[in-house]
């Protein structure tokens, strides 16, 4: 099979004899041209200013390229740069995903128009309206899968100085709001010591979510904690602990366990997780760097504490959200990620953490 293309192009001009006059990239030109008689034989009937396809291998890489006749006797070639197959595998893949994800958007969109359209009718409370809104939270769920299988895909890293604390604190509290009307909740405990920190927070953002999400599915008695601590000059511990429930099984959370080891690997450490009487231990590795100087942090990264002393308690009694933190720089728009599902706008952080949730209220729902 081929390789696809990338969409960008090498060109040359070519003479008659398909000696090179001129070209961006000579070497992988030359190495086509030594075939002169098959291109000869394949341009032979070819027409002035039209284009023809002629497909070579060089270095064991398959290369398509565009062969154009001149009014001068010359040609103009152009050679599409191959994507390797390992990378074009991965471009279907994530293809494929987006438009699962698209698909149980609509889904869950439908599910809330139905749910609309009967909130106002005798039917709310009836079966009907619980099995609608069972499908939204399955299809939510769904949703947050497909966004997770996304992450082993965007393996870019974006590592920039922020003040961990505060960010982390404020994804807990998105968290504790979203997930307020659970019978289950959960704490969050620093021990960061430095103000700045380098990291790739919305990576570290997603494993706390998916540590959150396993606690809240399988953790009873005490509240589990998830606890962020400075071990090393250049690293950061994330662990927790939580006596489990026994009628559901850890495989139902697979995904979220091998997300939690992909992205603790691709920050430079490590997660591991095993169950010891009928205990769960977690235990996550972050590579980060260290600094004193709020100097480092990007000007439109920072955020400072706007909430009041009520603020936690008005959350609860409210369906509205009521932030806490706001940039320092107000022209910046996102968060941590440049990922639009995460954009600072709104009330969308709550959506997002409600979706990707979602499953912990399916299993509530179950349990009712």
């Amino acid at each position: 099979m081929e390789n696809e293309t990338s969409g960008f192009f090498v060109t040359a001009i070519m003479d008659s004899d398909f000696n090179i006059m001129w070209s961006d990239k000579s070497l992988l030109f030359r190495r086509m041209s030594m075939a002169r008689k098959n291109l000869r034989k394949h341009l032979e009937n070819a027409e002035i200013d039209v284009a023809v396809e002629y497909n070579f291998s060089s270095d064991g890489i398959k290369y398509k390229a565009y062969i154009t006749p001149l009014k001068n006797s010359t040609y103009m070639c152009r050679i599409a740069n191959p994507i390797a197959a390992e990378e074009a595998g991965v471009r279907r893949m994530r293809s494929t995903i987006v438009n699962i994800d698209a698909g149980v958007r609509n889904i869950a969109s439908l599910c809330d128009a139905i749910s609309n359209y009967v909130s106002n009718t005798p039917y709310i409370n009836d079966e009907f309206h619980r099995c609608v809104r069972e499908l939204k939270l399955s299809s939510s769920s769904l949703q947050s899968d497909c966004y997770n299988l996304l992450s082993f895909i965007e393996s870019d890293t974006s590592s920039v100085f922020v003040p961990l604390e505060k960010y982390l604190f404020r994804t807990w509290d998105i968290m504790q709001f979203s997930t307020r009307k659970l019978q289950r909740t959960f704490n969050l405990h620093q021990d960061i010591v430095y103000p700045c920190v380098k990291v790739d927070y919305s990576k570290l953002e997603l494993a706390f979510y998916n540590l959150v999400k396993i606690a809240l599915i399988y953790s009873v008695g005490e509240t589990p904690d998830i606890k962020f601590k400075t071990i090393t000059a250049d690293s950061i511990e994330v662990t927790s602990s939580f006596k489990i429930r026994s009628d559901y099984s850890l495989d139902n959370c697979d995904l979220e366990f091998r997300v939690l080891k992909y992205i603790f690997k691709s920050m430079g450490g490590y997660f591991e997780v095993y169950e010891e009487r009928g205990v769960l231990h977690t235990k996550g590795i972050v590579k980060v760097e260290f600094s004193c100087d709020e100097n480092d942090i990007p000007e439109d990264m920072n955020i400072v504490y706007i909430g009041t002393p009520g603020i936690l308690k008005k959350k609860k009694e409210s369906d509205r959200y009521i932030r806490i933190y706001e940039y320092a720089n107000k022209s910046k728009l996102r968060f941590a990620s440049e990922v639009a599902d995460l954009s600072d706008v709104e009330d969308s952080d709550v959506q997002f953490a409600e979706m990707f949730f979602s499953k912990v209220f399916l299993l509530n729902l179950d349990s009712q």
